[in-house]
């Protein structure tokens, strides 16, 4: 026999926002009735003309998180769907998780009819008054759902069934993620009738209210991102665009690929300078200028028919999941891991590490591109430094000045592949030790004039001393 499961939308109130043939249906079948819980005013009246149904609520208490509830609601429906068909009864089956979870978890050669009905958004968002200044489209969501949402504060959001006070916490703190605290929002109170009585209240209050049940809901109208101080990657989006259409910014509308190389180096070593200060509001002021970086070369690149956004992001979420195959496949055996560097030459078929050297960007920093040139010579190479020759170098650095250019070049190679085996980015390394001197000078040039002598007589060995002592003295 198959299993049959039949759905029913009771709607967010009493029995007379049923649907006829969800009534009908309730009042008529011989079949097994199910409502997800007690708490919903067509329960007392079916009790009233004496119609049993089986309620769920006692899977709320042994159960802490709403994915482990659904997924056992679930198993549990469709276990007795084997036996004989079965009504499921919930108040809306469009935003109900274990709705979701029934249909993510059917059994093969299984049934699943839903019988749809009104929702809370038909009772509460029917007030024109409401909707008139708003986007037409609406995004709605559960709030035992928040936790997981990103809403777009752009378009219209709905927030159904804040039935306590934890819900309607939970709901102001995710919320609160993507939109001012002090925003207008409508809140409905509970209600049984298809009249629903609201307030206008700021957003960090709507866990202060006296009554919360399955039909409290929330309502934010959308906005346009010149109305709002807080924003997401549509809005970012959307600047963008503007900035490089006909009526936008000049500078922003003849920009290429070529002409902003330099600030993506740029912003990218503010991103390091503020990770070494840590300061944390810096920093996101800084990767938020990367990010425009990003968003500016999506632009032009989609004006050019080359790429688009949605390319970039699908590129990285594609490798990331490739090259993470203990995370997202979930082998056991971690024998079968591969490391990256194997995973990234499957990927482009190259076998040898002359073909893997010529992926190397030319246009990287000279220290980066040495490090990335000595990781990739390490897979066969056994590059063990070797103190008297790297003196040797030295020494003909002085004595033999013609062959400076690669008596440096081998010199640098060999710091370099010091700093690798080291756990050291040379590249970093020398910014920040150059950094350094910069912020300590004016005290390192102190500290000379202290042993009486000249700014013109200071050589870099007496520099790097002097700089030492400042830092142990600070």
């Amino acid at each position: 026999m198959n299993s049959k499961i039949i759905i029913v939308s009771l709607g967010p109130g009493s029995h007379e926002l049923l649907t006829l043939q969800a009534a009908v249906l309730l009042l008529s079948s011989e079949k097994k009735i199910i409502f997800r819980t007690e708490n919903h005013p067509v329960t007392g009246w079916l009790a009233k003309k004496n119609i049993s149904v089986e309620t769920l609520d006692h899977f709320y208490e042994e159960y802490d998180d709403f994915f482990t509830l659904n997924t056992e609601i679930s198993k549990y429906l469709w276990s007795l769907a084997q036996d004989s068909e079965i009504i499921y009864a919930v108040m809306d089956p469009e935003t109900d998780t274990s709705v979701m979870r029934l249909f993510e978890t059917k059994p093969d050669n299984s049934e699943l009819i839903v019988i749809p009905g009104m929702n809370v958004s038909n009772t509460c968002l029917s007030n024109i008054e409401i909707r008139k200044n708003s986007d037409s489209s609406l995004q709605t969501v559960t709030a035992t759902d928040i936790k997981d949402f990103i809403p777009d504060p752009s378009k219209a959001l709905f927030v159904t069934e804040i039935d306590s006070t934890y819900l309607a916490a939970e709901t102001k703190l995710q919320l609160s993620n993507f939109y001012e605290d002090e925003i207008s929002v409508y809140f409905f109170f509970s209600s049984n009738n298809s009249l629903r009585k609201y307030i206008i209240v700021p957003l960090y209050q709507i866990d202060s209210m006296k009554d919360y049940s399955h039909t409290t809901a929330l309502y934010i109208p959308g906005s346009n991102f010149l109305n709002r101080q807080k924003f997401g990657m549509n809005d970012l989006e959307n600047i963008v665009n503007r900035l490089r259409s006909p009526n936008g910014c000049p500078w922003d509308r003849v920009q290429t690929h070529e002409s902003l190389r330099q600030y993506i180096v740029e912003e990218a070593w503010e991103v390091v300078a503020s990770i070494n200060e840590k300061d944390s509001d810096h920093l996101a002021d800084e990767l938020g200028d990367v990010l425009y970086q990003i968003f500016i070369h999506a632009s032009i690149a989609e004006d050019d028919d080359e790429f688009t956004l949605t390319d970039i992001i699908s590129c990285i979420c594609q490798k990331m999941i490739r090259r993470h195959p203990n995370v997202f496949k979930q082998r056991q055996n971690s024998d079968t891991f591969k490391s990256w560097e194997e995973l990234k030459q499957q990927e482009l078929s190259n076998n040898t590490v002359e073909s893997s050297l010529n992926e190397i960007p030319e246009s990287l920093p000279a220290l980066k591109y040495a490090t990335k040139l000595i990781k990739k010579l390490a897979v066969e190479c056994q590059l063990n430094t070797n103190r008297e020759y790297a003196l040797k170098i030295l020494n003909d650095l002085f004595d033999d000045p013609r062959e400076l250019n690669n008596k440096a070049g081998i010199l640098l190679m060999i710091c370099v592949l010091l700093c690798y085996q080291n756990g050291v980015d040379a590249e970093i390394a020398l910014h920040e030790f150059s950094s350094l001197i910069r912020n300590k000078y004016k005290e390192i040039k102190k500290l000379h004039f202290k042993h009486e002598k000249s700014p013109e007589s200071l050589t870099i060995q007496e520099l790097c001393v002097y700089l030492l002592s400042v830092e142990e003295e600070s």
